[in-house]
């Protein structure tokens, strides 16, 4: 049981993105967006499936880059599934 547990731990540590990253950079892992916040460590930020979840519609974490009437938006975000057709689909890291 021991061995499990410290397996799980070492798969657990891999998934996860090293630390050191530049504060406001978002990434996806699976279909999670995490932050790196001011300590340089990345946290999650968003699930996606719980948005889906909560909305009754399929969202998927996908790369945006455009302005809005608010500004330019750039990084990972929770979109509908059918409008991230043209963006970039989730797991990595921010280009």
């Amino acid at each position: 049981m021991k061995a499990a547990s410290i397996f799980f731990g070492l798969v657990l540590a891999h998934c996860r993105p090293m630390d050191g990253c530049e504060p406001k950079v978002t990434l996806c892992i699976g279909n999670v967006i995490d932050v790196c916040n001011a300590d340089r460590d990345y946290q999650p930020l968003a699930d996606c499936d719980a948005v889906s979840q909560r909305t009754g519609e399929r969202f998927m974490c996908a790369f945006l880059d455009e302005v809005t009437p608010d500004g330019p938006v750039r990084g990972y975000a929770c979109v509908p599934a059918a409008d991230a057709g043209s963006l970039t689909a989730g797991d990595g890291g921010a280009p």
